[in-house]
């Protein structure tokens, strides 16, 4: 990667016939710093865990490449974005941003937007033929289809929750049916504590989750990337907690802590867990010491109601807005330059 441009900028004098039109787009490549980055992201109203610095290191760690571009719109920082690249049959980049960009939270139309993100497509450090994938954050589509690029797969819809709301008013917005199971939990012998923020205290459930993958036959984030993540964000980025019933473990959850934001990592319980409602009892409890740390917003992870409406019903249960997110969005292959 050494000989390919690290740093580098697009201005568009944009023909009449570009959708994007006329622009003053520009890219920088791989020059953040990890505090300016995460500032920028701290001051959107919501970053995807996909868009955290150190969660892009821990993708590094585990062998990902990976660059980071900051989206100017003349002098003015509009967007910073984190791009995954894969080589495929090693002629093809496949690069790929996730729930991103991150926008600045002052007004940014979807024409800004759009040539930002064609700008960053043009300029992309990699040599030879290159596809990007944009699945952007919400339910917008940054302008990506007045942009010429095409949809190529649906989005998936996840429940996001307010955690500045107090928490009465947490309480209230529960479905009866939820908050009925969490009432009966509350009665039972049922101890919830904090894991601690050493791996090797939720050591434990990530083991009980992976053998939870293997009997069900899909695959989530790799432990190792847990561990990345944990060493690079610090102590507090991975948070979880634990259900006992005397001495026996009925379950735990684990989150990621990203900026003044979470998001549900893994969850699992046993088979008396479940039958005690310890979920509901275990997620009541994360909601409030994630409020205690400061926690603003709890993204609560995919919800599918044909694959698993078990799961759907448990998360939308909790009063959480239905995000449904536009999907991922290509304009084709270009042929990258070097530097």
């Amino acid at each position: 990667m050494g000989s390919l441009l690290k740093t580098s900028s697009f201005r568009a004098a944009a023909e009449a016939a570009d959708p994007a039109g006329p622009s003053g787009a520009n890219v920088v490549w791989d020059a953040a710093r990890k505090q300016d980055w995460d500032a920028f992201c701290a001051a959107a109203p919501f970053a995807a865990h996909q868009q955290d610095y150190a969660y892009g290191e821990a993708l590094e760690k585990a062998g990902v490449r990976l660059h980071r571009a900051q989206l100017y719109d003349g002098g003015r920082q509009i967007g910073a974005a984190q791009v995954q690249t894969r080589k495929i049959f090693g002629l093809l980049t496949a690069a790929l941003i996730l729930r991103g960009p991150v926008w600045d939270p002052c007004a940014v139309d979807a024409r800004t937007k759009a040539a930002a993100i064609e700008a960053l497509r043009k300029t992309l450090p990699v040599a030879g033929l290159c596809g990007l994938i944009v699945a952007p954050e919400g339910g917008g589509d940054d302008g990506l289809a007045a942009a010429g690029y095409k949809r190529i797969m649906s989005g998936h819809h996840t429940v996001m929750l307010d955690l500045t709301r107090d928490e009465k008013t947490l309480r209230a917005g529960l479905n009866g049916k939820w908050r009925n199971r969490l009432k009966a939990a509350e009665k039972a012998d049922i101890v919830i504590s904090p894991l601690g923020k050493r791996p090797e205290k939720y050591a434990w459930l990530i083991e009980k989750d992976e053998e939870h993958q293997k009997r069900s036959g899909y695959q989530a984030t790799p432990s190792a990337m847990l561990r990345h993540y944990g060493d690079r964000a610090g102590k507090g980025a991975v948070i979880g907690w634990a259900a006992q019933q005397g001495g026996d473990k009925l379950g735990g959850m684990l989150f990621l802590r990203h900026g003044d934001s979470a998001t549900y990592h893994i969850g699992w319980a046993s088979k008396t867990g479940k039958q005690a409602n310890v979920h509901n009892l275990l997620l009541w409890n994360a909601l409030k010491g994630l409020k205690k740390a400061g926690i603003k917003t709890l993204d609560l992870g995919g919800v599918d109601t044909d694959a698993n409406p078990g799961i759907a019903r448990f998360k939308i249960g909790t009063g959480g807005r239905v995000l449904s997110l536009s999907g991922s969005w290509s304009k084709g292959l270009r042929a990258a330059a070097r530097a």
